[in-house]
């Protein structure tokens, strides 16, 4: 497994001789992409022109729903706790808001049910990925993975 920073939030993962892009917005997209994954649909996560140069005929892209409504071809809805194999990586959807980031208005950048996160699994690692989120309470479920343990 090869993970690559390309900025922002956005990452590739190299794995199971798949391109796993996470959130992309920032960087340079040279190879096409197998798997998008999008934690939601802020433009600095869910950019459609980046998603449109990766993007080959048959790549799948996964998303929480808020995302999904402005993506076309095939799109995988996840809700946090939802689990799909794919291409033999493992990836789980899991929580990721904002309890501490207010808008002057009071109301969380992220709230509750806007976006997930991933946990990306394969050849016995876990890359974890939320996007924008606090330190919420959720992490503790899997404390390992986060490095809590």
């Amino acid at each position: 497994m090869i993970v690559k920073w390309l900025g922002h939030a956005s990452f590739l993962i190299k794995v199971e001789g798949r391109n796993f892009y996470l959130d992309p917005y920032a960087g340079d997209y040279v190879e096409k992409a197998d798997v998008i994954l999008i934690t939601h649909s802020h433009g600095d996560h869910c950019d459609l022109s980046k998603i449109e140069k990766v993007r080959k005929d048959d790549t799948l892209i996964v998303t929480s729903g808020d995302c999904a409504k402005s993506l076309e071809g095939e799109v995988t809805v996840m809700s946090p706790g939802d689990v799909k194999e794919v291409y033999g990586v493992e990836v789980k959807a899991v929580e990721a808001y904002n309890f501490k980031r207010f808008r002057s208005s009071g109301t969380p950048y992220h709230p509750k049910g806007l976006g997930v996160g991933y946990l990306v699994i394969s050849e016995g690692k876990t890359v974890y990925h939320v996007g924008d989120t606090d330190f919420i309470e959720e992490m503790k479920a899997h404390p390992q993975r986060y490095g809590l343990a």
